[in-house]
């Protein structure tokens, strides 16, 4: 598994390096903390924190939890602040929804738009993405939830696609997501010039194996 891994590694180097000639990684060694799992304060109204989107901005840290709320099982994104990464204080539900939703990602377009991704269940456990828009202050506007990424019947991504990605470079972005047809996952590449028409690459993923999302692209700030 550790060489499998590996190898994946070096092929997402290759492509990233391919597709994005001017972006700088500086890939950093990871070293697992020894008195993991961390214990998470301050949800005690809500079960199933099972997935987040953190963030550091050199004084506090920034996240987005996927939870569901206990008082009337609803699904919902929350956004909160720490300034340890275990003790969080919650700033907004951001989203509220009777449907299974999760693998936030939240992506800044200026210093005052923000565009929150994120992957919806739908009936027969189909999985789409989606985006909502928010404004410095966490504002969001529910008129501006759009559905960006569909299934694509009688391909590789047939049955759900998830966990998008989007990183920029220069006038375009590129959105990295995970796809299944029922049997196998892979991952795929889509790119947009507004956010919310997006074109499949190539019609192969870029990688016929792979795991299940959620995936992290590490570049530099110039593209965050």
């Amino acid at each position: 598994m550790t060489e499998k891994r590996f190898f994946f590694s070096i092929i997402l180097l290759f492509v990233f390096s391919t597709f994005f000639p001017t972006l700088s990684f500086a890939f950093d060694p990871y070293t697992k903390y020894l008195q993991n799992p961390l214990t998470i304060n301050s949800f005690s109204n809500y079960s199933n924190i099972l997935q987040s989107n953190v963030s550091y901005n050199g004084i506090n840290f920034e996240s987005i939890f996927s939870a569901k709320r206990i008082s009337d099982n609803k699904y919902v994104l929350l956004l909160a602040n720490s300034t340890n990464a275990s003790n969080w204080q919650i700033i907004k539900e951001a989203l509220v929804t009777n449907a299974n939703i999760f693998a936030p990602r939240m992506f800044k377009i200026s210093s005052n738009q923000l565009l929150l991704i994120y992957t919806q269940e739908y009936p027969s456990d189909h999985l789409k993405i989606k985006t909502i828009a928010f404004d410095s202050n966490y504002q969001c506007d529910p008129n501006s939830i759009k559905l960006i990424k569909d299934v694509l019947p009688n391909t590789w991504q047939s049955h759900s696609v998830y966990s998008g990605y989007i990183v920029k470079n220069n006038n375009s972005y590129f959105m990295f997501y995970g796809g299944y047809n029922g049997s196998s996952r892979a991952m795929g590449l889509a790119t947009s010039t507004d956010l919310e028409n997006w074109t499949n690459c190539q019609s192969p993923p870029i990688f016929a194996q792979s795991y299940d999302g959620s995936f992290i692209v590490q570049n530099d700030a110039s593209t965050d």
